[in-house]
């Protein structure tokens, strides 16, 4: 049987199909040691369902969006 070696890719698809929200794979943090402690519990990222959209409670009305765009 052969072993294949483990790519930084796919071990931060690995982690992100289990719903941990991780920095982008081109981050400088995020390399193989980093995504081995996340994966193994010793670093912590925040999962999907911990995070919470919240409500703009005073919007800004649409003319001064476009504006600023």
């Amino acid at each position: 049987m052969k072993s294949r070696k483990l790519t930084k890719a796919a071990l931060h698809n690995a982690i992100s199909e289990d719903g941990t929200v991780l920095p982008k794979l081109t981050s400088s943090i995020c390399n193989m040691n980093y995504l081995v402690r996340v994966k193994n519990q010793l670093e912590y990222c925040p999962k999907m369902n911990e995070i919470k959209n919240l409500e703009c409670l005073n919007p800004p009305k649409k003319e001064i969006l476009l504006f600023i765009i």
